[in-house]
């Protein structure tokens, strides 16, 4: 007899499951969303973040002004890692270094502005090895769009050029300049690699010498176990903004009881030096307002010594021609009328 037919499949189940997993992603999608905002920038850009809490690096690009920061994308890792060049993989020096190659110190660059007149520009970077950024039209008719492009009026007729870094990495942000509290950043589509870096710096690091020691040193006052921090424990204890505390007086000396968190006094060994420059332009304190700085004082001292009219040098003067003993008298006089102003000097501050 033949055999009875096999029950069919429960097609509503299924779709139920599916309709489950589909609210579940959903959801997951909203909740990244109401984390980061809608349309935010960092929702790309996670690797980079990662890669950046593994240095330590934020606290001082946070601190930082006037500076353009080209940001690989996800996607631009994945490639890399795909490529044999796992950037969580290398050494923390080979990180730094990479990372300082994707940002242009002590300049604000708007590429519209920059390559408007002109097809390609180039600029120094942080780690020392130039970019070369050029524009190119986006259209296929490359006479019709170099002839409107280069005096500027295809961009206004709504032709969106492209910009490509080192004729390998296209940037893919839209708008493509992204305006930061402290300077502009592009997306870009690849990860760039200093020319200076050979096969030996891209080989993978043992897992003690991936992250930055200080990184290392602050997971373990918070709690992890002995020995190095796998990734998931660096995620786990990273704080959000993926500072560093360093070893720093909480107090100014020459305040007391006063808190300066002012990057300078960090005395951290890899601190960037375009960023201590960068500090010192943008420093929002003047020695002289809180107290009389040796400076100050000479240069008071010194107006008497300059000016006969002044009552210091009449008194020095006058105890000189009457002094048997002349110049050494003089000098004698001239020096006890210089401790007396200071001892008045002092009275007064």
């Amino acid at each position: 007899p033949p055999l009875p037919p096999s029950p069919p499949p429960n097609p509503p189940q299924q779709q139920h499951h599916h309709h489950q997993q589909q609210q579940q992603q959903q959801q997951q999608q909203q909740q990244q969303q109401q984390r980061e905002g809608p349309g935010c920038v960092v929702q790309d850009l996670s690797e980079l973040d990662r890669l950046l809490k593994e240095l330590g690096m934020t606290f001082y690009l946070e601190q930082s002004r006037d500076m353009t920061m080209l940001m690989p994308v996800n996607a631009a890792f994945a490639a890399a890692a795909a490529a044999g060049v796992d950037l969580h993989r290398l050494s923390w020096q080979a990180k730094w270094r990479i990372l300082q190659f994707h940002i242009i110190p002590n300049q604000v660059v708007d590429l519209a502005d920059a390559l408007r007149a002109q097809q390609q520009q180039q600029f120094d970077t942080w780690e020392g090895s130039p970019l070369l950024i050029g524009r190119r039209s986006s259209s296929s008719s490359s006479s019709s769009s170099s002839s409107s492009s280069s005096s500027g009026e295809g961009e206004a007729e709504g032709e969106a050029p492209e910009y490509v870094v080192n004729g390998e990495a296209k940037v893919i942000s839209k708008p493509p300049k992204i305006e930061t509290f402290n300077g502009a950043s592009y997306k870009i589509n690849k990860v760039l690699l200093p020319p200076t870096m050979t096969a030996e710096d891209l080989k993978p690091a043992k897992q003690e010498q991936r992250i930055h020691p200080e990184v290392t040193e602050r997971l373990r006052r918070r709690g992890p176990p002995e020995g190095p921090p796998s990734p998931e424990e660096e995620q786990q204890f990273a704080s959000v903004d993926g500072t560093v505390e360093m070893h720093r007086p909480a107090t100014d000396p020459r305040l007391p009881g006063s808190f300066r968190p002012d990057p300078l006094l960090q005395r951290s060994q890899v601190t960037p030096q375009f960023v201590r420059g960068i500090n010192s332009q943008h420093a929002r304190w003047d020695d002289s307002v809180y107290h009389r700085t040796p400076k100050t004082r000479t240069a008071e001292e010194r107006r008497p010594q300059g000016d006969c009219s002044s009552s210091s040098s009449s008194s020095s003067s006058s105890s000189s021609s009457s002094s048997s003993s002349g110049s050494g008298s003089a000098a004698a006089a001239g020096a006890e009328a210089g401790t007396e102003l200071r001892r008045q000097q002092q009275k007064q501050d």
